[in-house]
This record gives C-alpha cells, sequence and structure tokens, in this order.
C-alpha cells in the first residue's frame, strides 16, 4: 500500500489507540527497537503522565536519568501533548501502537519514537508533531512527515539509555504563553522578530513555516515564548 500522499501543511489526523504496553533504549534514526525475545521484564512498566509544573530547575545535562521524560504528541489534536515517564521499550510501543522506529527530530540530539508501520498501514498525519519537526529538521520539510501517535525524547546517553526531553522544551511546549516567530534572512547571523502574537506554539509554527515558503529571502524560522 502506498503511503498518502504529504500535504503542504500537516491537517488534524484521527484518534488512533496504542495497543501492547522494557528497558531503556536508545536508538540511531530509522532504527526499529525491539524487545529482546524471552527476557524477564520488571514489574510494573508502564508509563506514568507528569502534570508540568512551575518554577521548574534544569536537570545538570550529565545526570542519567533513571526514567526518562518524553512528550507525546497524540495523533487526535483534540487530546492535548502530554509528559510521560518512560519504563521501559514496551511503554513507547504502548503509546506509538507497534514496532518502535527512532527518527531524528533535528534539535539537541532528540529523537520521536514512532510506529515504523505507520505510514504503511494509513495512519493518520500527526499535525503538531510535524510541525515541530520540519522547524527543526530542514531536510523533512515537504519532503516528509509524522504519521500516528509519536513520543518526542531526549538525546541518548554514552550508557545507551535514553534520557529526558531537555526541560527548556518541557517548558517552552507545556507553560501557556504568547508565541512569536522569528526569522533569519540569508547571509546573516541575526535573528529578527516578526510582531504578529499567537496563542498555540503550533498556529505560531506552520504560519512561519508559511512565511518561509513566501519569502525566498528567509533562510531559518523558529518560534519563541515572546
Amino acid at each position: 500500500m502506498a503511503p498518502p500522499e504529504e500535504p503542504r501543511v500537516p491537517r488534524p489526523g484521527r484518534l488512533v489507540r496504542a495497543s501492547a504496553p522494557s528497558d531503556h533504549l536508545g536508538g540511531a534514526p530509522g532504527r526499529r527497537l525491539c524487545a529482546l525475545p524471552g527476557a524477564p521484564l520488571p514489574s510494573g512498566l508502564r508509563s506514568r503522565t507528569l502534570q508540568p509544573t512551575a518554577g521548574w530547575r534544569a536537570t545538570p545535562t550529565k545526570e542519567v536519568i533513571a526514567m526518562p521524560t518524553g512528550i507525546y504528541f497524540p495523533l487526535d489534536e483534540r487530546q492535548p501533548l502530554a509528559l510521560h515517564e518512560y519504563d521501559a521499550l514496551e511503554d513507547y510501543q504502548a503509546a506509538v501502537g507497534g514496532h518502535v522506529e527512532s527518527i531524528d527530530a533535528g534539535e539537541r540530539g532528540m529523537s520521536f519514537f514512532a510506529n515504523d508501520e505507520a505510514k504503511l498501514i494509513g495512519l493518520g498525519i500527526n499535525r503538531r508533531a510535524t510541525i515541530y519537526w520540519w522547524l527543526h529538521l530542514a531536510a523533512s520539510y515537504q519532503r516528509d512527515f509524522l504519521a500516528g501517535d509519536v513520543v518526542l525524547v531526549g538525546p541518548t546517553h554514552p550508557s545507551g539509555s535514553t534520557l529526558s526531553v531537555p526541560r527548556s522544551i518541557q517548558q517552552l511546549l507545556f507553560t501557556p504563553s504568547t508565541f512569536a516567530v522569528e526569522v533569519r534572512v540569508m547571509g546573516s547571523n541575526k535573528w529578527h522578530r516578526n510582531p504578529a502574537g499567537f496563542d498555540d506554539y503550533f498556529e505560531a509554527g506552520s504560519w512561519a513555516l508559511d512565511l518561509s515558503i513566501r519569502r525566498q529571502e528567509v533562510e531559518k524560522v523558529r518560534v519563541i515564548a515572546a
């Protein structure tokens, strides 16, 4: 079955329920991650939903986090993004509804974990995850998209374990704010803020991507909390 055509800007999709719910994992982009057959699993392997709080303190970058925090991007836009702690591989498989594929998120060594058959089985385009991906990985822009429910995770520790999404990213996506778009034009290293303001990060991101198409001199765009 051929994958669906990618739209210029991804549209809202439909809800896909995860199926199955193991050790922390790290993987190269595009690699399928599977649990070892027959390996005993510790008890209580489930993800926990976290509530963002004000006044977070940044976790030292060298600290190995035993239970990494990822950001769950549900396909159904009626559901909000959610912070989860993931114990093991099965938790990621439960979140995406199948075998896990690691995809470079384009920023700070982070990755998206997605269902590796999402496009083949016709899961909808995850508009919010795709907007975030396109903003941070220029090579993916209008060439590919993310489908189904996905999880944004932090970089891989040298030991091979998956770390949490940086606190600054958590705060950006979960702290109510007015968002602004900044652009960088060709031949300049300076960022210029557009006067437009947005109540939603992804509305700002969609507008920024459209601007990068309409204005040929724009080399890069980003969304910030104003």
